[in-house]
């Protein structure tokens, strides 16, 4: 077998091929011994906190959560075996510490993966909440994440009680924690979520004014906001932030790739039918490529891709269904559904 190096993998087009040569390479310097060669594979396969964008999304959760558990494995046993206030030692530190703080990223996505079931969901939780105890960080990011987890599951009744117990534990001084603007933006996903629309764009504001942002926001915030407009029927305001989202995201593309879908699922909503075909002309292939290797990333393709593809809804109504019998609800249907009532724009 060519193993590929991982400049050699960093090369290739993201998508079903590239994440086949990665786990090959990552198990080849594994199963040799090779401990660096495998913790920069996995690195790059969990994404880089110096960016501070998030997870690698051209990859699988559960790919991405056996990679985290070796990285935590091996930067920990780094540290415990090097000599006290040595450089070695500071290096093991931070590199454990980096693989800890991504932790989060790579259990929020775990749900975005239909190859993750309940159990391995609810198994990879615990884990998280064995190595916050061990190293005795603070609940309220762990919490944070169980309620993204839920909103991604379309279980508003957890995500409630998650938003509750992230909210009660919540410390600025957390090790841990989030910057200030991906907090309040995790504001302004959970109202959208339950529905309560005005406090979205409440939440929304200083993030919107420009008064917070990071590498992940305002980017990620836009698609709540514009979601928000839309059921509040203030589809002026929707276009207006829908044209500053895309011009944002146009600018340096591929990191935000994942939001792209959903934007192009709003201008359908909001009946911008040349612009969603222009956005899938220029960037289809590369939406398509970053879809394989998750199932809700997949889904938000081909619902992008209803206004110019006629088999794109039944392949939407498929996935949804896949993804709402493995969550338990109707969740993904139902949006279908309401996307394709008479009310809806067109």
């Amino acid at each position: 077998m060519n193993i590929k190096t991982l400049t050699q993998l960093q090369q290739m087009e993201a998508g079903a091929a590239c994440q086949k040569a990665t786990i090959a390479a990552y198990n080849h310097y594994i199963e040799n011994g090779q401990i660096d060669h495998a913790c920069e594979i996995a690195d790059w396969v969990v994404g880089d906190a110096e960016e501070s964008l998030g997870r690698n999304t051209a990859f699988s959760a559960d790919f991405q959560m056996h990679c985290i558990r070796y990285l935590i494995d091996a930067y920990y046993r780094q540290y415990a075996e090097s000599e006290n206030g040595s450089e070695a030692e500071e290096q093991a530190a931070e590199r454990l510490h980096m693989a800890l703080w991504r932790l989060k990223w790579v259990i929020e996505g775990l749900p975005e993966d239909t190859s993750c079931s309940l159990a391995d969901i609810e198994e990879a939780n615990q884990f998280m909440q064995q190595i916050y105890g061990h190293f005795e960080f603070d609940l309220a990011v762990m919490y944070k994440m169980l309620m993204y987890q839920n909103v991604d599951m379309g279980n508003a009744a957890a995500a409630k009680q998650y938003f509750a117990q992230w909210r009660e534990h919540a410390d600025s001084d957390d090790l841990m924690a989030d910057c200030a603007a991906c907090e309040q933006h995790a504001l302004v996903v959970y109202h959208h979520f339950i529905g309560e629309y005005e406090q979205a764009l409440k939440y929304a504001q200083p993030i919107l004014s420009g008064k917070m942002s990071c590498g992940k926001v305002p980017h990620e915030t836009y698609v709540p906001v514009i979601d928000s407009l839309i059921r509040l029927k203030r589809h002026q305001e929707a276009e207006q932030y829908l044209v500053q989202a895309l011009d944002l995201l146009e600018s340096n593309i591929e990191p935000h790739i994942h939001i792209l879908p959903r934007l192009i699922w709003l201008c359908s909503l909001l009946g911008l039918s040349e612009r969603v075909e222009e956005l899938f002309e220029e960037y289809g292939d590369l939406i398509a490529a970053y879809s394989q290797n998750s199932t809700l990333a997949y889904l938000r393709y081909v619902m992008a891709a209803v206004a110019v593809n006629d088999e794109a809804l039944p392949e939407a109504q498929r996935v949804a269904k896949v993804l709402d019998e493995r969550n338990g609800n109707s969740h993904y249907q139902t949006l279908l559904e309401r996307a394709f009532t008479a009310t809806a724009l067109h």
